[in-house]
């Protein structure tokens, strides 16, 4: 059956309020869509972030499926990624550089030697603006010509909708002055036992995923797509995700490549299923784009979370759309470059249900 259990369907609403003052004084709201069958979503300007996706679990509980903190503050002062739309480049970009038509633009090495999120200050480190339209927020920033390294004065649109299927929509888009680079991510961790319970270890998940991207040390991929068979990788059968999680050094934090045969450009195609059995959730992700990260949080350190809980390591899941990391420096990856005359576009859905 639907989300909705223990609850009676309501009108779909989006309400607005303000969640609170950057240290430089800059406001920032939140919105908050309800499906009106049982899920609630919280967004809000800082980072285009998703603070919260409430539902209920198949005894009429409820509880956040979502990482995050309780005040702005905590998302100010902890990188996280918690929740946020990652970018202008979202995963990494090896040695922090990259040649465009001829020029070479050098980018922050926030991650090792790599410039990962989009540098210092990424899309989920500044103030977007917000709107509500009709049942959709809409999220726009306009990143400076030569922001973090990157050319080009580029303008991202981030909206989000919630409908009465419990399905969350975000749609992407972007245009540029320059030729530039661009792949934007929602960055949501995810537990479905609600997080600080326990690790994901039990979620168990089946991906329409053949293949995945080997990385070296430092998680830049080595430019070849090997078969997920006889790999830890291998989802194509419901597996839990703790069962050969062990096996790597870190966890996952690899692309994944979504299974695209017979789906048009620009169309949704389903990437996977995860389910939690204790309490009858799970989730479904569609998508328009041809990998998603699979992150399953092997960096999380106790860092205390919404209601002062600890998120240890393996609290928390990532399932990230996006075009391949580090894609300019394979030619044989499906390029992340943005021209003047074009318009970035992607889409992703996540769709949450209960079963009893």
């Amino acid at each position: 059956h639907s989300a909705s259990s223990g609850r009676s369907s309501q009108a779909m609403s989006v309400t607005q309020e303000t969640m609170g003052v950057l240290k430089d004084g800059t406001e920032i709201t939140r919105f908050t869509l309800d499906s009106g069958s049982g899920v609630a979503v919280q967004i809000m300007t800082f980072g285009a972030t998703v603070t919260s996706i409430a539902m209920p679990d198949k005894d009429g509980g409820r509880s956040d499926v979502v990482l995050g903190f309780s005040t702005l503050q905590e998302y100010e002062d902890n990188r996280t990624y918690f929740g946020c739309v990652a970018g202008r480049v979202a995963n990494r970009i090896a040695g922090g550089t990259f040649e465009l038509d001829g020029q070479v633009y050098t980018l922050p090495q926030n991650n090792g030697p790599n410039c990962l999120h989009g540098g210092l200050k990424g899309f989920d480190r500044v103030a977007w603006s917000g709107r509500v339209e009709g049942s959709r927020v809409v999220l726009t920033y306009v990143s400076k010509d030569g922001e973090e390294g990157f050319p080009g004065e580029l303008t991202a649109t981030v909206t989000y909708e919630l409908t009465k299927e419990n399905e969350l929509k975000i749609w992407y888009k972007a245009t540029t002055t320059k030729p530039t680079l661009v792949n934007l991510t929602n960055h949501s961790f995810f537990n479905l036992a609600g997080p600080g319970q326990a690790s994901i270890r039990e979620h168990v998940m089946t991906a329409a995923v053949d293949g995945f991207l080997p990385v070296d040390a430092t998680l830049i991929p080595l430019g070849q797509i090997q078969p997920v068979e006889g790999t830890a990788f291998d989802f194509r059968k419901a597996k839990p995700i703790g069962q050969d999680i062990d096996t790597l050094a870190n966890g996952y934090d690899h692309n994944l490549v979504v299974r695209r045969e017979g789906v048009q450009d620009g169309d949704l195609a389903f990437v996977c299923k995860v389910t939690h059995e204790a309490t009858g959730r799970c989730l479904e992700m569609y998508t328009s784009e041809p990998g998603v990260q699979f992150y399953s949080g092997g960096n999380l350190k106790g860092l205390l979370g919404r209601e002062c809980k600890p998120y240890e390591r393996f609290g928390g899941f990532c399932l990230e759309s996006q075009h391949f990391p580090d894609a300019i420096h394979h030619s044989n990856f499906a390029p992340v470059v943005l021209r003047p005359d074009q318009t970035y576009t992607s889409h992703t859905v996540y769709r949450f249900s209960v079963s009893s």
